[in-house]
């Protein structure tokens, strides 16, 4: 057992965690996600490497607004053919298409992911249905470069990704300078060994921002008549339900939803 001293993201209390030489030995890719809650009142995100070196903090947000659909997604069993399937996906896929990806459903664009091998579309496309069950409707497209090529004209109108690339960046709706969170998520899901664990972390991710947006969409709506609307008074609702300050980053996505997935005009006072 290792002791690491690390340091909160909010408030700069320093503590010490405790990590095990087994979750070291098994952690992906050299790097190892810890879930910190007994430094102080906060709860964040650190990773280390295996030499027990500290490379980045990462600030949870907020806690989902469903516990009980979170326990759904904890407790889901899945088959040994499942299982073999995602963790060959997680082993495979390029993480800032990943993070295009993500970005553009959240976004409600129509997205189209160029492939080299065809055995994996059936792989990805269930992928992404898994993650956004119960929240986000999809339009995913899968096609090699060739048939892309041959057809192109007919996907003018959906965000169209190869590896690190956006071949089709549909209004400019993707900044890839501005993909904080996720990135973060992304990375979450792809640096956590254990597989079960990191499939139902991203899954609840995603739904957070479904459940959040949506939550925000209803308060606009439902004050909207008189004209009161401010992002203080959205930043206050969300404190409200989710028991935490929300970062920019966070707030600033959960508004490019509203307005894009939910289609909600913001123009506060």
């Amino acid at each position: 057992m290792h002791l690491v001293q690390v340091r909160c993201p909010y408030c700069s209390s320093k503590g010490y965690i405790s990590v095990s030489e087994d979750k070291l030995s098994n952690a992906k890719k050299g790097l190892l996600t810890i879930n910190v809650s007994s430094v102080c009142v906060h709860t964040f995100f650190v990773y280390v490497d295996k030499n027990l070196k500290i490379l980045d903090y990462f600030k949870a947000d907020f806690q989902l607004e469903n516990p009980k659909k979170n326990e759904e997604i904890k407790n889901k069993e899945f088959s040994k053919k499942d299982l073999l399937e995602f963790d060959l996906i997680k082993e495979n896929i390029n993480s800032l298409l990943l993070s295009y990806a993500i970005k553009s459903i959240l976004l409600k664009k129509k997205v189209l992911i160029i492939i080299r091998k065809s055995y994996f579309k059936e792989l990805i496309l269930n992928f992404f249905h898994y993650l956004t069950q119960d929240a986000f409707n999809i339009d995913i497209s899968l096609l090699s470069k060739e048939q892309y090529t041959n057809e192109k004209e007919k996907y003018k109108n959906y965000m169209v990704l190869e590896q690190r690339e956006i071949l089709n960046n549909v209004d400019n709706l993707i900044d890839p300078n501005d993909l904080t969170i996720e990135k973060q998520i992304v990375r979450d899901f792809l640096f956590e060994s254990n597989l079960i664990e990191s499939l139902n972390n991203f899954k609840s991710e995603i739904l957070q921002f479904y459940n959040l947006s949506k939550s925000i969409t209803e308060f606009i709506n439902q004050n909207n008549e008189r004209n009161e609307i401010t992002s203080q008074m959205v930043l206050q609702h969300l404190k409200k339900i989710t028991k935490k300050e929300v970062s920019n980053d966070s707030f600033h996505l959960l508004l490019e939803i509203v307005q894009n997935y939910f289609g909600v005009d913001l123009i506060f006072k």
